[in-house]
This record gives C-alpha cells, sequence and structure tokens, in this order.
C-alpha cells in the first residue's frame, strides 16, 4: 500500500530536520508501507493519505485545510515536539463536527498493525462506492425477503444496482464462440476429481452461459453480478459452473438474483480478501451449536478438490460438489432492505457432507454465535462463509460505519 503522510509542522521548529526528527517512526513505516509526503492537493496519488502531526502549534493550519482533505482522515503523531496534544486537540475537534478519525500512536509495530487495519476498512468503503452490481433477471420469486432498496444502498454505501434483462444475456449467449466453450469444458473437466451425472457436452453448455456472462459483466463494467440462474433449467443447463468460474476469476458473483448476498460477497472479499461461499443453512442442530450451509456451486479455487455433478433441485445441466479442509472459518451476511444490518459470527469447519437431500456443496460448522439466530431472527436466507478468522476486523468495520452488527 502506497501511504501518504500529510505533515503538519509549527514554523517554530526546522523543518528540514522532519524526517530526522521522527527516523524511528519513519523508518518503521517505512517497513510495511511504501512512503511518501504528500501535500493536501495531492491525496488522490497516493491508495491512503494520513495527517502526520509533526510538531504542537498546528491545531489552526489543520482546521483551515481540513476541507480539503479526504474522510475519514487517521492522525498520526509519535508525540515528539508536543505532537501528541496537538493530535488530540485536533481529533477533538473533528469529533466534534461529526467525523470520524482516530489517533495512531505508541509501539511502532502496533502503530504500523493499526494502520494496516484501518487503512483496509477505509479502503473498503471507498472501494464499494462507485461499484456496480449486475442483477440479470429479478431475484427468484423464493426471495421474499432478500430485497434491496436501490436508493437507500446508494445512500449508504454510494452503491449502484444495474438491473440487466435476460434478454440481454441472451444476445450475449448467441455470439459465443463453441471452440472456446469446449476448452474451458475441457480444462474445468481435466482439474475434477471426478465427473458423474453430466456428460461432457453438458458442460460445454454451462460452459458457454459463463463466456456470456463473463463478456456481458466485461463490457458494463461489473464489479460484481447476481444471475437469476434457475430461468435457465428449462434449457437443460444451470448457472452453476458460470458462478463458480467467475468467483475463481475474482469477479463477485452469486446465483438467483440474490442482491443482499452478492453485496456481502463483495464487501467480503474486499475487506477479506477471501472468495466467499455462498450457501444455505440446511440444517441447525441447537444441541451442539451446529449448522450445515449447502450450496450448487462453489468457486473451486477456495475447495481442496471437486467433483462435476448434477444440480440438486432439478437433476439438470451442471453443479459442483466441493470438498472443504477444516480450519477456522467467518460466517457473514449483511441484510435487511437498507443493507444496515449484520451477521457475523466466527467458527470451525468440522467436515463436508454427500447428503443426497441435500446441494452438492455440503459442511458442518460449529459457530461461535448461538444458531439459534438463524431460528428466530435471520437476516433471510443465503449467508456467506470464508476461510479465516476475519470477525474482529468485520466488526470493526462495522462499528467504524455505526451499524448493526449480529441483527
Amino acid at each position: 500500500m502506497h501511504l501518504g503522510l500529510i505533515p503538519f509542522i509549527s514554523k517554530l521548529h526546522d523543518q528540514s530536520k522532519l524526517e530526522a526528527d521522527h527516523s524511528d517512526l519513519l523508518n518503521n513505516l517505512k517497513k510495511r508501507f511504501s512512503l511518501s509526503f504528500v501535500s493536501p492537493d495531492d491525496c488522490e496519488s497516493v491508495d491512503q493519505a494520513v495527517a502526520f502531526i509533526a510538531s504542537g502549534g498546528v491545531e489552526d493550519e489543520f482546521r483551515s485545510i481540513y476541507p480539503k482533505l479526504p474522510r475519514p482522515l487517521l492522525l498520526l503523531a509519535d508525540g515528539k515536539n508536543n505532537s501528541l496534544a496537538a493530535a488530540m486537540e485536533i481529533l477533538a475537534w473533528i469529533k466534534e463536527r461529526g467525523d470520524s478519525s482516530e489517533i495512531l500512536h505508541g509501539d511502532m509495530n502496533v502503530i504500523a498493525s493499526r494502520l494496516e487495519r484501518l487503512c483496509r476498512i477505509i479502503q473498503t468503503k471507498r472501494k464499494l462506492a462507485g461499484s456496480v452490481i449486475g442483477i440479470i433477471g429479478a431475484p427468484s420469486p423464493w426471495l421474499i425477503a432478500s430485497y434491496v432498496d436501490p436508493i437507500a444502498a446508494a445512500r449508504k454505501w454510494g452503491i449502484t444496482f444495474d438491473s440487466i434483462e435476460v434478454g440481454e444475456l441472451q444476445k450475449y449467449r448467441n455470439e459465443v464462440s463453441k471452440e472456446q466453450a469446449i476448452q474451458v469444458a475441457k480444462s474445468f473437466i481435466s482439474k475434477a476429481r471426478a465427473i458423474r451425472e453430466p456428460n461432457e457436452s453438458k458442460v460445454v453448455q454451462a460452459a458457454e452461459l459463463f463466456l456470456a456472462i463473463q463478456k456481458l459483466a466485461t463490457d458494463r463494467r461489473l464489479d460484481a453480478i447476481s444471475v437469476r440462474c434457475f430461468d435457465f433449467i428449462p434449457e437443460g443447463t444451470t448457472g452453476c459452473l458460470a458462478v463458480s468460474l467467475l468467483n475463481d476469476l475474482s469477479l463477485t458473483a452469486g446465483c438467483e438474483g440474490d442482491a443482499q448476498s452478492v453485496f456481502s460477497m463483495l464487501l467480503l472479499k474486499i475487506l477479506t480478501g477471501e472468495t466467499p461461499f455462498m450457501a444455505n443453512p440446511a440444517a441447525i442442530f441447537q444441541d451442539t451449536n451446529k449448522a450445515i450451509f449447502a450450496h450448487c456451486t462453489v468457486a473451486t479455487s477456495i475447495t481442496k478438490e471437486y467433483v462435476i455433478r448434477n444440480h440438486f433441485e432439478s437433476g439438470e445441466g451442471v453443479a459442483i460438489e466441493g470438498e472443504f479442509g477444516p480450519g477456522p472459518v467467518t460466517v457473514f451476511k449483511c441484510g435487511r432492505p437498507g443493507l444496515d444490518r449484520f451477521f457475523i459470527s466466527g467458527g470451525r469447519l468440522l467436515s463436508n457432507g454427500n447428503d443426497p437431500h441435500r446441494c452438492r456443496t455440503q459442511i458442518e460448522v460449529v459457530l461461535d454465535n448461538r444458531v439459534d439466530y438463524f431460528l428466530k431472527n435471520p437476516l433471510a436466507n443465503h449467508h456467506l462463509i470464508v476461510h479465516g478468522n476475519h470477525v474482529e476486523l468485520l466488526k470493526e468495520f462495522v462499528e467504524t460505519l455505526e451499524l448493526n452488527a449480529n441483527a
């Protein structure tokens, strides 16, 4: 990350000695970041700008420049030359304005670690603002609690939901190269542990749909996409392969036209760097605090191996039975029409399942939070699971935005 320090130093101090006076702090930061000094007008040239309070007596200068600075703005002070006192005065003034900020001070490694986390949170909010999520077709009719109010979402997150008619996708499907689809299918089959119900022609058909959605997403410059995939079942194909491959290519993709879930996936991907598994809670065990999550699509890049299956409910097309390794996971959902409620829980993935009455990829997870949530106050159906424990990062992200966690 390229970090830009906006220096604030009193005229009573020798500005030519700024780097020498604060060498311990600056040298430690250089070990973790690409570092440079920037003016208030050049903040867009770096990934993250930080106000470097290098001395006391800069409070009035900061106040005059503040309207030009990016927000939220972090304050960095090592305490030398009355810098901490000045930073505290500035922080109190920022808070009086209702803006968010924080002083970074103390142990050098703690400062660097804290800065990395806060920058990631700020960067996530900025990347979400201006993102475009395409929804091909309306949400599936059974998703009666998964609606997103696009005006509220734009106001809160700065995000746009682009409604795309299925007919527009059909134009792209008509232009797909059969030869290219065959290559995609052969590659997908060659990497699988096994292929069961579908034959190769079914995988080619599913690959054609993938190529069409990929081209549409590229042309419309989408940051994420969700597809009303059950509409393709009468043709004998499904969107499971397309969703899987798109996520493998780092284009966040969800199914069933679920706008809440694909937004949750995009947020998770940006904030944690992990690709989410979008799934249904298929069984809840209150006595052991476990849940089974299942779905017919999963990014193969986050599995140990996978088997090519047909779609569970319909018996048509191509689905994916992925196998996960055990370990820590995070279960997450951002829901409600205003995208303003969250569920966040750590957990541990225990095992994979093969119940013939559930979707193809099945995982058993013991949660840290009470599983009663799913039975008493769930944020609709689909939830997202990612590898690793990201609970504290997600909670801090939510708290920074002053939103409500755990529904």
